[in-house]
Order: C-alpha cells, then sequence, then structure tokens
C-alpha cells in the first residue's frame, strides 16, 4: 500500500476517474481507492486532488450508472471521505499537500493565504519549508512551478524568510531554475529570486506571480 501513496500517481488516478475513458477503468480505480481508504494520508491526498466533487457528481447521475459494484464503490468512498473534507482547515490541507509531494495550483497558493499562515511554517524547525525547498528538486514541472511561487511569497511576508531561505540553500536551487526547460517554472523562478532579493517586495513587478492560477 505504501508504494500507491504516491502524489503523482494518485493525482493521475483521479484524473482517469474524471476523465470517464471506460467504466471498466473507473470500477477498478476506486476498488483500489476503497482498499486504501484511512490508510496513513490517502483521505487527505485524494480530497485535495478534487476526487470529492468527482464522486458528487457521479452520486448524481446515478440513474445513468448500470454498474452495482461502481455505484457501491462512489457511495462508500463519499461516506468515507466526507470527514476528511470538513475538517482540513486551508492550512492543514497546505501540510498534506506537501507530503504528497505534489503540489497544484489551488486556494493554499495566494498572498492571503501567506500573509495568514506565513509564521506557521517556522514550526519544527522549518520543516515545511525545507520540504519545500526540496520539491524545487521534482520532475514535475507543476509542483516546482507551485514551490517557487510559495517560496517568494513566504519570503515576502515572514521577517526572516530570506536568511532561512539561503540557509537552506533555497536561493541557489532558485536561480538554476530560471533556466528550466519549463516556461512556467523559468517564470515563477525569476519572480521568487526577485522576492527573496529585494528588500522592499512592494516594488517588485508582480505580473509574474500566481494570478487566476488558483482558480483553475
Amino acid at each position: 500500500k505504501i508504494l500507491l501513496l504516491n502524489g503523482q500517481l494518485i493525482d493521475k488516478l483521479v484524473k482517469f476517474i474524471k476523465e470517464k475513458k471506460s467504466t471498466k477503468i473507473t470500477r477498478i480505480t476506486l476498488a483500489l481507492f476503497e482498499n486504501l481508504i484511512n490508510f496513513e494520508n490517502f483521505n487527505e491526498m485524494v480530497v485535495l486532488f478534487g476526487l470529492f466533487p468527482i464522486l458528487e457528481n457521479m452520486e448524481s447521475e446515478e440513474q445513468k450508472l448500470d454498474d452495482d459494484e461502481l455505484k457501491s464503490s462512489v457511495k462508500n468512498l463519499l461516506n468515507n471521505l466526507e470527514k476528511s473534507v470538513k475538517i482540513l482547515s486551508s492550512f492543514e490541507r497546505y501540510e498534506q499537500e506537501i507530503k504528497t509531494n505534489k503540489l497544484l495550483w489551488g486556494p493554499t497558493h495566494n498572498e492571503s493565504f501567506w500573509k495568514k499562515y506565513c509564521n506557521k511554517l517556522e514550526d519544527d524547525n522549518y520543516k515545511l519549508i525545507r520540504n519545500l525547498i526540496n520539491l524545487l528538486d521534482s520532475n514535475d514541472p507543476e509542483t516546482v512551478a507551485v514551490a517557487c511561487y510559495d517560496i517568494g511569497e513566504w519570503s515576502r511576508f515572514y521577517p526572516d524568510a530570506k536568511s532561512v531561505i539561503e540557509k537552506l540553500n533555497g536561493k541557489y536551487k532558485l536561480m538554476k531554475l530560471i533556466d528550466h526547460y519549463d516556461k512556467d517554472c523559468r517564470i515563477q523562478a525569476l519572480s521568487s529570486v526577485q522576492k527573496v532579493l529585494v528588500k522592499n517586495y512592494k516594488v517588485l513587478d508582480t505580473s509574474n506571480d500566481n494570478k487566476d492560477k488558483q482558480d483553475k
């Protein structure tokens, strides 16, 4: 089971379900998810990747489902995931997302989130920031781009962020990413480096910041 708790894998499986490529693939994937319910941070992971509204939509179209096994899986997963949807605060969602090693543009990646929670990232000797900087080495371009954005935003609002980021080798990694093959990674890396280097971030051209991506 532990091998299946991979953020990129779970994200792809959720997308398979959303795309409804075939009833067989959907049934098998949902059955797999049922076996993983309540295992470590699986519940929180699939909630973060948007499984719950997909299941709700499938349930509302129940009359179109002619597969009893599929109907049963949908109901079972909804019942088990409902608590996770209600319990997680924004910051708890962010912590769970970091644990998946897969970052997606969403509501925890914006200015208001970082204004509110920037101080919480100093907990446990900056553990989350250390993990975030490690994600700059990810093979997934979206994860790298989001990590760049988050580090830049944290440096704007947390007083000692710039020195912490430099000590943890974050500034060096960000500067290397300015030459990344992915365009969005290059844009977010450059923006983040500017935020880390410039003391008064208000003078920065923030046109490259995360604008509408949190709504995607």
